[in-house]
């Protein structure tokens, strides 16, 4: 029973990463002249950048 809900939670978290890798690709591909002001922008103002690191 544990390796069954071991094996949902798996699937969801790749299901998870699977989009997060999506949305990343058509991103890059909407900014493929300048990578490094996609990593610049925020989705509010009150944000870090994407490319904060922390």
């Amino acid at each position: 029973m544990e390796s069954q809900k071991i094996a949902v939670l798996k699937d969801i978290f790749n299901s998870r990463l699977d989009t997060l890798s999506h949305l990343l690709d058509v991103a890059e591909g909407h900014f493929t002249d300048d990578v490094e002001s996609l990593l610049q922008r925020r989705i509010a103002p009150d944000m870090f950048p994407f490319g904060t690191h922390k």
